[in-house]
């Protein structure tokens, strides 16, 4: 090292952009070496050495970022339903992940957002009665379905014997009356349900 080569340390923090408050905590962590009893330092090393914490620092970073990414990933994974739909989101993100760590992490984090906006939404409307579980639904088309087949089930028993001597047509006419005689009586049903 020569004579030269030392700088002050408000001359480095010059060189380098940074504060002189930053030169020295970086001399507090060891990054960059005094040289002398003056406090000067060698602008090489030390040219060297910040190159090394930045690209520390970068590192850290995209570690850190990483690691969120990756924790919002498996919070989102904890409460998806439709799991086919995110494996593709899922494989994106896993195949950016080292080379964009924060790129992945934003897209995790508004995914989530939107789900828990969704989730919350779907609260509000099934607590506001906009929202009608699948079981009731469920529950009632087996229900209808019932009433349905036990009206339509008696008609041959009831036009059986109106039916005798008849034309075709005639015939046809009376089953086509009786099967809207009992779809009338299932809406008014249904229509008094509501």
């Amino acid at each position: 090292m020569s004579k030269n080569d030392l700088i002050s340390q408000s001359a480095l923090a010059r060189n380098l952009g940074i504060s002189r408050a930053s030169v020295r905590s970086l001399i507090d962590k060891g990054f960059f070496k005094i040289c002398n009893e003056r406090g000067m330092l060698s602008l090489q090393d030390s040219v060297k050495a910040y190159e090394q914490y930045q690209n520390t620092m970068k590192s850290t970073a995209k570690t850190k970022s990483r690691q969120n990414a990756l924790k919002q990933i498996d919070k989102i994974q904890s409460i998806i339903e439709d799991k086919e739909e995110f494996e593709k989101v899922f494989k994106e993100w896993i195949s950016q992940i080292e080379d964009d760590p924060i790129a992945v992490m934003n897209s995790a984090k508004a995914y989530l957002t939107a789900l828990q906006t969704k989730e919350q939404k779907m609260k509000v409307d099934e607590a506001e009665k906009r929202l009608i579980p699948i079981e009731r639904i469920h529950h009632d088309a087996e229900e209808a379905a019932a009433l349905v087949r036990s009206k339509l089930i008696t008609i041959p028993s009831r036009v059986a014997t109106i039916c005798e001597g008849r034309s075709a047509r005639d015939i046809e006419e009376i089953i086509e009356d009786e099967i809207n005689s009992s779809l009338a009586e299932l809406q008014k049903l249904y229509a008094v349900g509501e």
